[in-house]
């Protein structure tokens, strides 16, 4: 096996069926250097957004997350340490994060191909080819992971 490609400086996670009321009263049309995209995803306390590099142009994933207890914010704080470290070209890496008064936001690499799990069951056939090299992929995220004492809890194709 070729060694990975080095990727550039570290999720996204589940994307959820959108609700219709609005998870936040005042809509932002950027962060930072990020313009924020449309939502295509929702939890009950995160919209997922497509967002885009001011200046290059690159897409992201716009993670925005509202703060609430501060249990939770320490949670969030803590797993923003985590991703912030990982550096791995087969784990979603944290590009940059923000956050104003009422919430956070993660910009993560986007993950062109989506989830694994929604990949193989839209496919009618994937060549064993294809399957080894996404296996060998995996297991060499999960591996480097678990490495440097990391769980995981998503699998997305780059």
């Amino acid at each position: 096996l070729a060694p990975p490609p080095s990727p550039p400086p570290p999720l996204p996670l589940p994307i959820h069926t959108m609700s219709s009321k609005p998870l936040f009263a005042k809509q932002l049309s950027s962060i930072g250097e990020f313009k924020l995209g449309a939502p295509f995803g929702n939890g009950n306390h995160a919209i997922i957004r497509l967002g885009e590099q001011k200046l290059s142009g690159e897409q992201v994933v716009i993670k925005e997350i509202a703060k609430s207890t501060p249990s939770t914010n320490r949670k969030l704080r803590r797993e923003l340490e985590i991703m912030a470290k990982l550096r791995h070209p087969h784990v979603v890496y944290l590009h940059h994060h923000a956050e104003t008064n009422d919430r956070f936001f993660l910009i993560m690499q986007f993950a062109r191909k989506g989830d694994l799990l929604d990949i193989i069951l839209k496919s009618s056939h994937l060549s064993s080819e294809l399957c080894k090299r996404w296996f060998s992929q995996l297991v060499l995220g999960v591996e480097y992971m678990h490495s440097v004492g990391v769980c995981h809890c998503g699998t997305w194709l780059a």
